[in-house]
């Protein structure tokens, strides 16, 4: 506004909505008003795709989710500012270009456009557009009064001598007279002084202005259109062309890649082919590129393990990356994972392990991204390396990992050091460090109480998302708190352990009891109070009313109730639980009946307390032969 002479201009906010840019020039030309315009969206678009396309071409490393998802925020309000809705800067374009002497039209342009907002709010289920599209329905009065007033205007002008019609731009003193002396009309009677007043001054910006000739208007539609169309031809270049476009946008938007519907393995092999095809006419000058997408290529083909082709080529394009990386530096990314995709696809089990012993010795001193590759590897050697390392070494490895984890973790329940926290657990566990294997599942569940408290309450969430993502941040605390109470539990620890399993339980968000965190909190619960032989905690865990399981949760269910009404000496209970279990198949009944097995080893997931009463309580009902 300042460059193109505007006065009096300021911003002021709407609580929830965003912010205005208001400023006057009576003479302001139709490309000016559209450059106006088109400087509220385009620097945040061009920003939000640059910082995209820094990423993707690797000239920045991987920022933090936090940075991603400003990214993201970014480029969608922009983007949707963008819009051809009134009134949005995309609108205002529209209106000024092509409505700007057609009153009538414009009206009909913003229904228009409030139609298809009201539309995208039910389609997305979006309580900010649904907000925004009740705003400007309640503007809707205003606008129709403005349109009156102008037509009015129009059908003055048309009397007067062609010459004074034509005059425009005309001063401030002209647009008042021209407006308030059409007020004086009968037709306007009824209007009070004040909204009289109000009305006249939102139209004496239109009629101080001229409207644009057919140049002008080819012009700013052109130039509009390639404002719309830029952020969705470069985010379509970065998908292409950057070596690492596909994973930033997939990371940008949280999408799984490979999970969709409609999946048809020869249909994904075809498709992944025929990248390969377009990689392969790719210059010498273009192997970064050739070397991702082939890196990409074989990831996708590792995940089709129910396609017997997609292996074998799996194998055969990594070893194509390992061949154009392999004279590269040792802290290369692209080479890293190459040697580690060698290594998923060895033959032996001896291949695999020589190979990931190479890469962490490649990479022991390295620094940067590929430090998650060998933080990777050496959990996977911890649990499945050379039978003659010792427990320390799985120990040293494993520490290894979730120190690397932690250093590169974006925020405090990241996945990945999650569970290699839990894997640590097992592996100190099993070694005689129970103690030590607490502390590991204890700063889980602090961590993921941590992330929680800093989440939006449900009730005052921006978006349906971020409810979501706070549902997920709930499932996700439950079952490390299920997980450090079984272990309690294995341990001796059974006050502590059932206390926290209760703790676990009152956390299921309401309506989400069939949730399967929500249950498998539930029978935790339940098993560590019948294993300890507390009645009254019995009776308040079945007390705690959940919906009709799952099937995949319905036996278990059905277990700890046989347990509980033997413990409770109740035949209703029994009678209840007898009727789940005793319609199953003679394969389930040998299962059910069999000596429990003890899990004292690296995969221990320390429900042995949980499989021994399940097998008494079986035997004592007379299930078993």
């Amino acid at each position: 506004m300042r460059w193109a002479g505007y006065q009096r201009q300021s911003v002021f906010f709407i609580p929830g909505l965003g912010g205005m840019a208001t400023g006057e020039k009576a003479d302001a030309t139709p490309l000016q008003k559209v450059g106006v315009y088109l400087a509220g969206p385009m620097p945040g678009l061009l920003l939000a795709v640059g910082a995209l396309a820094a990423v993707g071409w690797g000239l920045v490393p991987q920022p933090p989710a936090w940075t991603m998802q400003l990214l993201l925020l970014t480029l969608v309000v922009n983007a949707f500012n963008l819009l051809p809705l009134t009134p949005l800067d995309g609108g205002r374009v529209v209106e000024s270009l092509l409505f700007a002497r057609l009153p009538a039209m414009r009206l009909v342009f913003a229904l228009a456009g409030m139609a298809a907002l009201g539309g995208l709010a039910w389609f997305s289920r979006d309580p900010l557009i649904s907000i925004l599209t009740g705003v400007l329905l309640m503007g809707l009065p205003w606008q129709w009064r403005v349109m009156q007033l102008e037509r009015a205007v129009h059908r003055t002008l048309h009397t007067l001598p062609q010459q004074e019609a034509c005059q425009a731009p005309v001063s401030e003193a002209d647009a008042v007279h021209r407006a308030f002396g059409v007020l004086q009309q009968p037709a306007f009677a009824r209007w009070p002084f004040v909204r009289r007043a109000a009305v006249a001054g939102a139209l004496l910006p239109a009629l101080q202005s001229r409207a644009p000739g057919w140049a002008e208007g080819a012009a700013g539609l052109a130039i509009y259109l390639a404002c719309l169309l830029l952020p969705v031809a470069m985010v379509m270049g970065i998908h292409q062309a950057a070596p690492q476009g596909r994973q930033v946008l997939a990371a940008l938007w949280d999408v799984e890649l490979y999970a969709r519907r409609d999946y048809v393995p020869e249909q994904h092999l075809a498709e992944i082919e025929a990248r390969l095809a377009q990689a392969d006419q790719l210059p010498p000058s273009a192997q970064e590129q050739r070397v991702e997408i082939y890196l990409e290529a074989a990831r996708e083909l590792q995940l089709m393990d129910d396609h017997p082709p997609a292996e074998a080529r799996a194998k055969a394009l990594y070893q194509s990356a390992w061949a154009m990386t392999q004279s590269r530096a040792q802290s290369d990314l692209q080479r890293a994972h190459a040697l580690k995709g060698m290594a998923d696809t060895a033959d032996t089990a001896e291949q695999a392990t020589n190979l990931r012993q190479q890469l962490v010795a490649d990479l022991r001193d390295v620094q940067g991204p590929a430090r998650r590759v060998l933080a990777s590897v050496q959990e996977v050697l911890a649990f499945w390396g050379p039978p003659d390392q010792t427990v320390a070494q799985r120990l040293d490895r494993m520490v290894q990992a979730v120190e690397i984890r932690r250093a590169d973790a974006d925020a405090p329940d990241d996945f990945l050091l999650l569970h290699a926290r839990i894997k640590l657990a097992r592996l100190l566990d099993a070694s005689g460090h129970p103690e030590a294997a607490q502390a590991q599942l204890q700063a889980n569940v602090v961590a993921l109480q941590a992330a929680l408290q800093a989440a939006p309450q449900a009730a005052h969430a921006v978006t349906a998302d971020s409810a979501q993502r706070r549902e997920w941040k709930i499932f996700s605390l439950m079952q490390a708190e299920t997980l450090h109470a079984r272990f309690m539990a294995e341990h001796g620890q059974t006050g502590a352990a059932v206390a926290l399993a209760r703790q676990s339980v009152e956390r299921i968000p309401p309506k989400k009891a069939g949730h399967y965190a929500s249950q498998d909190s539930w029978i935790a619960w339940l098993w560590i109070a019948i294993g300890m032989g507390d009645a009254a905690e019995v009776r308040q865990a079945l007390a705690q009313q959940l919906p009709a399981p799952r099937a995949y949760a319905e036996i278990g269910i059905a277990q700890a109730r046989l347990a509980a009404a033997q413990l409770l000496n109740d035949d209703a209970l029994r009678m209840q639980a007898l009727a789940a279990l005793q319609p199953l198949s003679q394969a389930r009944h040998v299962a059910l009946c069999r000596s429990p097995r003890v899990a004292r080893d690296l995969h221990s997931d320390w429900q042995n307390l949980e499989r021994r009463l399940q097998h008494e309580s079986a035997q004592a009902a007379g299930l078993c032969p």
